[in-house]
C-alpha cells in the first residue's frame, strides 16, 4: 500500500536567551545617545527556532488493534505519515504562537524574567528566568519547559557605536551560557533607556557554528527533536498536512487511493490491499469489499471476523531526529539605572 506522505511539524514554544549590553569605556555621558552600561530588565522578548534534519528518518504510525488482529504480521499495517532527509526543515517556528512576548504583561504571566548588568570594563551578567525548549528522548517529545529555567550568566561583550551613537554592533565572547557571536545589533530609542537587541545563536549548528568561531560542535550542544504528535483535520479526525489548532498522537488515515472508502482506511480497505499485496487480481480481491467508512472498528468483532467493518485507528510512533538549530533572537530591555 502506497505510504502516505505528510509533512509533520511539533510546534513549540520560545528558545534559549539572549542579552548583553556593552559599551565602550569612551562612551559619551548624555542620556540621550546609546550607552549599554548600567542595570537593564527584559521588557518584550521573540524568538524564531529554525531547525533542520542532520539524518533521514520516518514518522510511522501504527493500527492500534494490529497486533490482535494480526499476530506476528501487525507490522504490515504499518503507513508511514512522512519522510525526512538530511537537511529537511522541520520546524520554522516563532516562539509563542508567533506573536513573541510582547510586553511585560506576558513575560510575567510565561514566568520569564532577566535583568543584565554591563559594566565599564565591558564585563556583564545576566540573572533571571528564560524560556526554553526540551526534548524527552525517552518518549520522543518536545516541550516548554514549566517552570522556566533559571539562568546565572557572566562573561565578556564590546560594542561598535555608529557615529551618533544610536546603536552599533554587539559583540559577546567569554561567556558561561550565552552562545558567542560578533555580528549582534543594539539599538537605541527612548533617549537612550530603551535597547533592542538582535542576535543568532548558531553554536548548535554543525557548520554554521564556524561563523561564530567555533571549529566543532560540541557534542553537548548537539539537538534532538521529538515528533510524537500531528495535525488533526477537526471534521474527518484524520491526519493532515496541513496545519490545524489541534494535535493528536493519534487519528485515521486517509489517502485519494481509498476513494473506494471515501478517503478513509478502513478493515475491508486493509483487506483488499492486503489481498493485492499476495498478488492476487484486483476483481478476485475486490469480491465482497464494501465501502465501510460509516463505522468504527471494534475490536470485539475479530470472534468472528466476517462481521468486521469501520475505520482503523492508527497511533503515531513517535520519532527523535537529530537536528542542527539556529535561534534568531530579538530582545528588548529597559534602563533601570546607569
Amino acid at each position: 500500500m502506497k505510504t502516505f506522505q505528510k509533512y509533520i511539524k511539533y510546534f513549540i514554544l520560545l528558545p534559549i536567551l539572549f542579552i548583553q549590553f556593552s559599551c565602550e569605556e569612551s562612551t559619551p555621558d548624555d542620556a540621550s545617545v546609546g550607552v549599554l552600561v548600567g542595570t537593564w530588565k527584559l521588557t518584550a522578548l521573540s524568538g524564531t527556532y529554525i531547525w533542520d534534519a542532520i539524518e533521514a528518518d520516518s514518522l510511522r504510525a501504527s493500527w492500534r488493534d494490529a497486533a490482535t488482529a494480526l499476530g506476528d504480521h501487525a507490522s504490515d499495517a504499518d503507513q508511514t505519515l512522512a519522510r525526512y532527509s538530511v537537511g529537511d526543515t522541520l520546524l520554522y517556528k516563532h516562539s509563542y504562537n508567533n506573536t513573541g512576548l510582547p510586553d511585560t504583561t506576558y513575560l510575567r504571566l510565561g514566568g520569564i524574567g532577566m535583568t543584565g548588568v554591563f559594566t565599564e570594563n565591558n564585563a556583564y551578567s545576566l540573572e533571571g528566568t528564560y524560556p526554553a525548549l526540551l526534548t524527552d528522548t525517552t518518549t520522543c517529545t518536545s516541550f516548554q519547559a514549566a517552570p522556566p529555567p533559571q539562568i546565572h550568566d557572566q562573561g565578556s561583550y564590546g560594542v561598535v557605536y555608529n557615529t551618533d551613537n544610536t546603536g552599533g554592533v554587539l559583540t559577546i565572547t567569554a561567556a558561561d551560557v550565552l552562545p558567542p557571536f560578533q555580528d549582534g545589533e543594539v539599538t537605541f530609542t527612548n533617549d537612550g533607556n530603551t535597547v533592542n537587541i538582535k542576535f543568532t545563536d548558531r553554536d548548535s549548528h554543525d557548520t554554521r557554528c564556524a561563523e561564530v568561531g567555533i571549529t566543532t560542535i560540541d557534542s553537548d550542544r548537539r539537538k534532538t527533536m521529538g515528533i510524537a504528535q500531528a495535525y488533526i483535520d477537526p471534521l474527518t479526525g484524520a491526519f493532515t498536512s496541513v496545519a490545524g489548532d489541534s494535535m493528536a498522537t493519534g487519528g485515521y488515515l486517509m489517502s485519494p487511493l481509498l476513494t473506494s472508502w471515501n478517503g478513509f482506511m478502513t478493515w475491508n480497505a486493509l483487506q483488499y490491499n492486503g489481498c493485492l499485496a499476495h498478488g492476487t487480481d484486483p476483481s478476485t480481491c475486490a469480491a465482497g469489499i464494501v465501502n465501510d467508512s460509516d463505522s468504527v472498528f471494534e475490536i470485539g468483532c475479530l470472534a468472528d471476523p466476517s462481521t468486521c467493518v469501520g475505520k482503523l485507528w492508527y497511533d503515531i510512533n513517535a520519532l527523535c531526529i537529530g537536528v542542527n538549530e539556529v535561534i534568531v533572537f530579538d530582545a528588548t530591555f529597559d534602563r533601570v539605572s546607569e
